[in-house]
């Protein structure tokens, strides 16, 4: 069983966000900015640095914000670069998150993680520190703890019996190969002796 807490990393995480949110609230002030909510990661300053990606600029009185398969396409753009210039290591980089909408009066947000699966603890990490960051700018309390473990599933009695029988198997199948080499042999001996 691991406690998932972001000082098992080992190296400074690199997460690429969205500046700008998608949804606004009628009401500016409740909106909270990306880098904000971010802010409320925990041990935010040892480990994390965050990489802010600017949404598109204004085009008439329209703004255009990026899609979410832009911000896709930048992440992989970038981690190829990144890759083929011998920048940043995958290792610091278990994901990232585009943050659609932060509403604390109406305490809602919705954010998209990316996750970098090549790293087995990223999957269960990468989204519990997002999960804690909103639930501390939602209750304002910037030492909320949210834990989370993991525990590896027991091994059921039917996997326990099934990995006994392939043993089994496996072994009448060997002694099946090397009891036919034995007559293979002799009858090879006869026929050259003829």
């Amino acid at each position: 069983m691991r406690n998932l807490n972001p000082s098992v990393f080992g190296y400074k995480q690199s997460i690429m966000y969205n500046e700008r949110l998608d949804f606004f609230a009628e009401e500016e002030e409740d909106d909270i900015a990306p880098s904000l909510l971010l802010s409320n990661l925990e041990d935010f300053d040892n480990q994390f640095e965050l990489i802010a990606h600017s949404n598109k600029e204004l085009d008439d009185d329209h703004i255009l914000y990026e899609s979410l398969e832009d911000f896709d396409t930048e992440l992989y753009e970038r981690s190829v670069l990144d890759w083929n210039e011998g920048g940043v290591d995958t290792k610091t980089r278990y994901g990232s998150y585009y943050i659609m909408e932060a509403n604390n009066r109406t305490k809602s947000f919705k954010v998209a993680t990316f996750v970098n699966i090549t790293i087995q603890d990223a999957a269960a990490y990468h989204p519990q520190f997002i999960y804690q960051a909103i639930l501390r700018t939602a209750t304002g309390n910037p030492d909320y703890i949210f834990n989370v473990t993991t525990t590896p599933v027991p091994v059921s009695p039917i996997l326990r019996a099934r990995e006994g029988s392939s043993n089994a198997i496996f072994i009448c199948l060997i002694s099946g190969i090397g009891f036919a080499l034995i007559p293979s042999s002799a009858v090879g001996n006869i026929v050259s002796e003829r």
